[in-house]
């Protein structure tokens, strides 16, 4: 829970995780994706390290194997989540005669 809850606490890890699970990413590529500020970023690649969610190779970093399921879990989560509140808002909306 607590991995959860560190992830879902700032916007750019989930967008830098989900990223760096497609392809491998660059520290100044993350920081232009998210707007994040180079020191978050390399603050938040470390913790995503000390976590094993990803691994550097030369100036580029890869989710491992954990990484990409907790990133793949994630954005799963959140879609679902979208769907839901616009499902909601739609029904709130066709309900009130709009």
């Amino acid at each position: 829970m607590a991995d959860i809850s560190f992830l879902t606490r700032s916007e750019h890890r989930v967008v830098s995780l989900v990223a760096m699970a497609v392809r491998p990413r660059s520290r100044s590529e993350l920081g232009e994706m998210t707007g994040a500020s180079s020191s978050t970023i390399r603050r938040t690649l470390r913790q995503f390290e000390d976590r094993h969610w990803i691994a550097r190779d030369g100036y580029q970093y890869e989710t491992t194997k954990l990484g990409a399921f907790i990133a793949a879990t994630m954005s799963d989560l959140l879609d679902r989540f979208e769907t839901k509140f616009e499902t909601d808002r739609e029904d709130t909306g066709s309900s009130n005669g709009r």
